[in-house]
């Protein structure tokens, strides 16, 4: 009788192709500075708000972006 065993291998990788975005956001939300610019931004689509809302998302945006780029990339090194 002959056994099949699985390979031996060791994986250290946060994130896959189906949980990157939830887990990634989840992440940068957990921050307080990206969680006050996200409430900064809700807020801005008030009446009473002296800004409009494409002044706030535009920085937000693009610090997830950088941040989201950057633990993808710190993944894919690590499981290399």
């Amino acid at each position: 009788m002959t056994q099949i065993f699985q390979g031996n291998s060791l994986s250290t990788t946060k994130y896959n192709v189906t949980t990157f975005l939830p887990k990634g956001l989840y992440e940068q939300f957990r921050r307080v500075a990206n969680l006050y610019f996200l409430t900064i931004y809700c807020l801005s689509f008030t009446p009473v708000s002296p800004v409009s809302p494409i002044t706030n998302v535009i920085p937000l945006s693009l610090v997830l972006f950088v941040s989201l780029v950057k633990e993808a990339f710190e993944d894919w090194v690590s499981n290399n």
